[in-house]
């Protein structure tokens, strides 16, 4: 039988294996009953997991996360900023396993629905249990992470079409970039409404991946992970031979840089609730209202499924029946 004794904010676990008595350490009270009940089964003790003793918090789990695992995933900025976030911000992280509760948890969650919307919750929770699946299927951790599976986020339906960006907001935001302090903002959303290219994929770009004599545009490092090549029409090769090439990349800016940049240009044009993410969406729907087919909006857009294409699929039942006209 185990018996454990807090000290000092440590838990020492005792136990009897073969009439010896062994005593260790931990940070968390769950740490020392794990270890406890791995200790008594019948394991030689030199195989006991002294790993258990290294699982205090979700704090720890995503601290060597974010330095091991963050810097090899495409955006890890964005991912970094929210770990970093988690740790610096939500107390129930930061609580030794054995004194977490499921209702703190849900407490949070309540809370932070109060002021952002379910997908920011759902996102920082998801950031979470990638973490600790991480950590129990490549570290052999044990983790509280069935603890966060019980989190329920009831997410609104989406809608299934994109909403379009009207013609005088584009206007406002193109007078709004003119106003900023950099000379690229308006470039790059021209260069997004006629590309329909990523914000990432964009900020990446290089001279190099351009063929003005064959007319083609090389797309990579993709969100997807798939290079795709997209047509150079006129408008895209006017727009890009007016650029000054000033280094290997078309558009020389990071991508918080380019994010920072619009949201300043949004704000001073008075257009609320537009992401520049956004521009892609409109750049797609203009795709299909020049008449390309779904296939032919997927070679440019990089999307992978039909499915997803639909949402921006615009057609009216006037257009349908002129199109059928005259068939049998």
């Amino acid at each position: 039988m185990a018996y454990i004794k807090e000290r000092n904010g440590k838990f020492t676990a005792t136990i009897r294996v073969d009439g010896k008595r062994i005593a260790k350490t931990f940070d968390t009270h769950l740490a020392a009953t794990l270890w406890s009940e791995a200790a008594t089964t019948p394991v030689p003790t030199h195989q006991i997991p002294d790993i258990l003793q290294h699982k205090a918090s979700f704090e720890e789990v995503l601290l060597r996360y974010l330095s091991e695992v963050t810097p090899t995933h495409k955006g890890w900025q964005h991912e970094a900023q929210m770990i970093k976030q988690l740790i610096r911000d939500v107390g129930w992280v930061r609580r030794p396993f054995g004194a977490l509760s499921l209702d703190e948890v849900r407490r949070w969650r309540d809370n932070r629905l109060l002021s952002v919307t379910p997908g920011t919750v759902a996102r920082h929770l998801d950031i979470v249990k990638s973490a600790c699946k991480h950590a129990e299927m490549e570290w052999d951790w044990v983790t509280q992470v069935e603890m966060l599976k019980r989190i329920k986020i009831d997410r609104p339906k989406q809608a299934e079409k994109v909403r379009r960006i009207s013609p005088d907001n584009i206007e406002r935001l193109l007078w709004s970039a003119d106003q900023a302090n950099v000379n690229w903002l308006r470039p790059v959303i021209e260069f997004a409404l006629l590309t329909a290219m990523r914000r990432s994929e964009i900020t990446a770009l290089r001279w190099e991946y351009i063929d003005f004599d064959k007319k083609l545009l090389l797309v990579a490092d993709t969100k997807n992970g798939i290079d795709r090549t997209l047509p150079l029409y006129e408008a895209v090769e006017n727009l890009l031979q007016s650029l000054p090439r000033t280094g290997e990349r078309v558009f020389n800016i990071s991508n918080n840089s380019l994010t920072k940049g619009w949201q300043r240009c949004v704000k001073r044009a008075s257009v609320s609730g537009v992401r520049f993410h956004d521009l892609r969406h409109e750049a797609v729907s203009r795709l299909f209202d020049r008449g390309l087919t779904p296939i032919e909006v997927a070679k440019i857009s990089g999307h992978r499924t039909l499915s997803m294409l639909m949402r921006y699929s615009h057609a009216d039942s006037d257009t349908i029946i002129a199109k059928l006209k005259g068939v049998q």
